[in-house]
């Protein structure tokens, strides 16, 4: 069962396009080309990444917020109707009630989605992480001390899993959910980007882009 917005259509391009497009589109770049008589300008856009939050808690409200405010596309999954509601989460794409079995049938699952557990139930939480250790998600969150992520992922033999960030968050020194949700944030923006965390007085060149 879904509340809050729907999903969007998505269209699809069947005209053969020419190979220098093409390679183009692989390369993620925008550029001008003559077909004919005619000059086309092709413009990239990458889809939002989209988040996935697990748990629907107080402190899950600033983080759907703040991923939402710089560009991500967030889904809320709880089994507790009380807590997932549009109100509680306005900047939400979409909130999906159910467990972890049911709700992850609803959530369309693939390489551009980032997932962080914060449910506060171990069991809740284990029941997840199972579920997303199956997929091809490339980043899962984990909210909670250390002692708890390890005890966790050794029960599901997954240990050494690269793709799990628990505690989840970047060292901001922050407390309070708001701050945490920022930190949090923080570390979802930077692997989006595929960059190493660091002040930018210490990156040369542009500190935009590139």
């Amino acid at each position: 069962m879904e509340s809050g917005r729907a999903r969007p259509g998505t269209a699809a391009w069947t005209a053969p396009w020419p190979r220098a497009r093409q390679r183009s589109l692989a390369r993620r770049e925008s550029r001008y080309e003559e077909i004919g008589s005619t000059r086309v300008f092709t413009e990239v856009l990458e889809p939002p990444p989209q988040l996935l939050i697990a748990g629907a808690g107080d402190d899950a409200i600033p983080l759907a917020a703040t991923a939402a405010a710089i560009g991500f596309r967030v889904t809320v999954a709880d089994h507790r109707s009380p807590f997932l509601t549009p109100e509680r989460f306005p900047d939400a794409w979409q909130l999906v009630l159910g467990r972890s079995e049911a709700a992850m049938d609803s959530v369309s699952l693939g390489a551009s989605i980032h997932a962080v557990t914060m449910t506060h139930s171990y069991e809740a939480d284990r029941e997840w992480l199972r579920r997303l250790l199956r997929t091809g998600v490339p980043y899962i969150g984990v909210l909670g001390p250390r002692v708890r992520t390890q005890k966790l992922l050794a029960e599901l033999g997954a240990a050494d899993c690269e793709r799990i960030f628990g505690p989840v968050g970047l060292d901001l020194g922050g407390e309070g959910p708001e701050q945490v949700a920022l930190s949090i944030a923080a570390e979802l923006l930077a692997f989006w980007s595929r960059r190493s965390p660091r002040p930018l007085r210490e990156r040369e060149g542009p500190i935009h882009g590139g």
